[in-house]
């Protein structure tokens, strides 16, 4: 894939986060996903990262990722910064987070590491 590519599916990713898309997400996943993050912690596979990502939007009425600054790099990665914003469901306190966000794609382009990195 080339790097034009490798970016549409990162944006592609972002957008269905945005809309709470799990299911959909998924079919995104190699299903041996490397996914760490300093905010939720690391996982293996995609099963482990579905329930993350569950009980994640279930911690939140709406959650919205404002992301920029998309940058392609060697062995088919892709970087960008994001601004998060939340909302807690039990509490609807407001959430804010900042970070770098990297995704590294398989050659059939499925997504094999993520690496969420706090700003």
């Amino acid at each position: 894939m080339n790097q034009a590519e490798l970016i549409e599916l990162s944006r592609a990713y972002v957008s269905l986060s945005n809309s709470h898309q799990v299911d959909i997400i998924l079919l995104l996943l190699d299903p041996y996903i490397s996914y760490k993050s300093n905010y939720t912690g690391t996982y293996i596979g995609k099963e482990e990262v579905r329930g993350m990502m569950i009980k994640f939007f279930n911690q939140y009425n709406s959650v919205y990722w404002n992301t920029f600054d998309y940058k392609p790099l060697s062995g088919n990665s892709v970087e960008f910064k994001f601004n998060m914003s939340a909302i807690q469901s039990d509490s609807n306190i407001l959430i804010t987070r900042s970070g770098s966000e990297l995704l590294r794609y398989s050659d059939t382009g499925l997504i094999t590491h993520l690496d969420i990195t706090q700003l």
